[in-house]
């Protein structure tokens, strides 16, 4: 009340209304404006609410040859692609259209590690020899390629932009004796490439940044070693030249990294850890108590994640973990991605060579 009472006698604008002949109606407007200004001193998010679990799931099996697909990428649940190498030079593209995955049948000299795009008419693609390949909406025609010998083979294992005029395409140059990580970025018209000489035998895999304000990007990394085995690396990016390691550790469950966009926060997985980071630190958010955990998270926000396992698919809705699918066999995940009513998680049968597109619908 004294709160009150100091605003409605101190405020010039009020003290006129008090004053004038229709104070009744005046004293409402103030007491009006008054709750109101105090109310938007205190307005908090909108609680976001459990991802949903009741999914009906369907398995399509893509039985090619020698191929393995590694990467998959949508615009929406009826336009969705998904690349890799090997196997015959017609059968490295699908694409789904809402029914069946089909490839358009022809060969070209490609072998594709990375997709990404920006809409039906706007899609990338990426792979060895150096190239980024273009697709209108109606062609897929090569776009740019980087100069590369037997010694210095370029080859993009990831491609990811939150804007068509801010693309990145990431990997590795050289042979597995000689590898350094090199990042592509695209302006809009051109691209440009860096190679990190001082990275030896290290392989971009995947990057990301938080939003589009931001001005630091973050590296998902693997760093050959046939002495010490594998590492799994986190790095911080500034978009040009500065790079720093932020997180280094074997290439087993128990030190495993990856890192996941989330409803425009980061997230990064460090061992059995979910974790975000800020202040030069990572800050605990999520342990995981599976054994089984395979490292890759997926989701849509922090109640809707999507945990890669050993032995299928879990979920995180905020409160609790529960699997949501689980496999008949030796099945690995290789990549995911979802969409608002609509997920699917790329997968190779290890046993029987094929790949495999685990397709979940809410009902």
């Amino acid at each position: 009340m004294k709160i009150i009472k100091s605003f409605l006698t101190k405020n010039p604008i009020v003290r006129f209304l008090l004053t004038s002949k229709t104070k009744f109606v005046s004293l409402f407007i103030v007491l009006f404006i008054f709750i109101n200004i105090n109310s938007c001193d205190g307005v908090t998010e909108p609680e976001i609410q459990p991802g949903r679990r009741d999914y009906v799931w369907t398995i399509d099996t893509l039985a090619i040859p020698f191929m393995s697909f590694s990467r998959i990428w949508g615009s929406a649940a009826d336009d969705v692609w998904i690349v890799g190498p090997g196997g015959d030079l017609d059968k490295t593209i699908y694409h789904y259209d809402g029914v069946k995955w089909k490839t358009d049948g022809i060969s070209r000299p490609l072998s594709l590690l990375s997709v990404w795009g920006f809409g039906k008419n706007n899609v990338w693609f990426g792979g060895m020899d150096g190239r980024l390949w273009y697709y209108d909406g109606n062609n897929l025609k090569e776009h740019s390629r980087f100069e590369t010998t037997r010694e210095k083979n370029i080859g993009f294992q990831e491609i990811w932009g939150d804007s068509p005029s801010n693309i990145f395409a990431a990997g590795y140059s050289g042979d597995e004796e000689n590898r350094t990580a090199v990042m592509a970025h695209f302006n809009g018209s051109t691209w440009d490439i860096t190679n990190f000489t001082n990275l030896k035998k290290y392989n971009f895999l995947r990057i990301r940044r938080a939003d589009k304000e931001s001005k630091t990007y973050y590296i998902w990394a693997i760093k050959s070693d046939p002495i010490t085995g594998d590492l799994v690396s986190i790095l911080e990016y500034n978009g040009k030249a500065d790079i720093k390691l932020i997180y280094e550790g074997k290439d087993v469950i128990q030190s495993g990294a990856f890192i996941q966009k989330i409803d425009n926060e980061l997230y990064f997985v460090t061992g059995n850890s979910i974790n975000k980071y800020s202040n030069n630190e990572f800050k605990q958010f999520l342990q995981i108590r599976f054994h089984n955990f395979g490292t890759q998270i997926f989701g849509r926000s922090k109640n809707d994640i999507f945990l890669r396992m050993l032995d299928g698919i879990a979920h995180y809705n905020g409160s609790n973990i529960e699997y949501l699918y689980r496999f008949n066999g030796n099945i690995s995940i290789t990549d995911a991605f979802l969409f608002d009513k609509e997920v699917f998680f790329l997968a190779l049968d290890l046993t029987n060579g094929n790949d495999l597109i685990y397709h979940g619908k809410l009902n």
